[in-house]
């Protein structure tokens, strides 16, 4: 049984990253079709991290404490506080989103 619920885990994690290389694939076919200059999320995060010089381990750090990591092992995806009233976003064993 044990077995089964660590195959489901791993079914679950390469299933969220199949979902995010999707929608990354996504994002880049409608940047092909588009007809204005765009800035991609890629581009403004490298330029948070190399103009601006915030290190973007520290904040991946803060949002994925070992806290809550231990909480997304034992319960899957949900919401999860990370301070200051915010919640981390989980699906799958992905932090998604911020509110």
């Amino acid at each position: 049984m044990q077995q089964l619920a660590l195959s489901a885990k791993a079914a679950q994690k390469e299933h969220a990253k199949a979902q995010q290389q999707l929608e990354t694939v996504k994002k880049d076919i409608n940047l092909a079709t588009d007809t204005e200059p765009t800035v991609t999320e890629h581009a403004i995060i490298r330029y948070l991290e190399r103009v601006m010089g915030l290190d973007l381990d520290n904040i991946r750090n803060e949002i994925l404490s070992p806290e809550v990591a231990t909480q997304i092992k034992a319960l899957g995806g949900g919401k999860y506080p990370i301070g200051d009233g915010h919640k981390a976003v989980v699906k799958g064993m992905a932090v998604v989103s911020i509110v």
